[in-house]
């Protein structure tokens, strides 16, 4: 596919599910390509809005473009000073470029740390520190690595 050619997406009705049922009709979605997306999610740059302590508001983290839906929900994680899981539950909006974490129980003055994994994606397939399309000319990593990458912050 090239930038700026438009193509469409045919799924014809005699298609089956895994199930072996027939589509209802013929679905197409057109669509025009756009210049390729090589920049890694960097955690650094999203914008973080904090709640306020006794309340049970949400922590918002704003990203600079839309990212993958469930990967988001899952891949995202609030821990307090002692490391413990903070319940509750994440809410994607704004078309994939917001992540409301909202906590089951009030939230309690002190630090906390927001943990992404590193294998989580953006739309194009980026991981935090690698992009998804890769030059064969260059050292391509051998082993699939997750670890997490922390963004600490204090709750007043």
């Amino acid at each position: 596919m090239e930038s700026g050619k438009r193509f469409t997406l045919v799924i014809d009705q005699a298609w089956t599910d895994a199930t072996g049922t027939a589509l209802k009709e013929t679905f197409r979605k057109s669509f025009r390509v756009g210049p390729p997306d090589r920049e890694p999610p960097d955690p650094s740059q999203w914008k973080m809005t904090l709640p306020k302590r006794g309340s049970t508001n949400a922590l918002v983290l704003s990203f600079p473009e839309p990212m993958d839906h469930a990967l988001a929900q899952r891949m995202i994680r609030v821990v307090t000073a002692a490391g413990e899981l903070v319940p509750g539950e994440p809410v994607l909006d704004e078309q994939e470029r917001r992540w409301n974490f909202m906590p089951s129980r009030p939230w309690t003055a002190g630090p906390h740390t927001v943990l992404v994994q590193t294998t989580i994606e953006d739309l194009a397939g980026n991981n935090i520190g690698k992009a998804f399309e890769v030059d064969l000319f260059d050292g391509v990593q051998r082993r699939l690595t997750n670890s997490n990458v922390r963004r600490p912050f204090g709750i007043k």
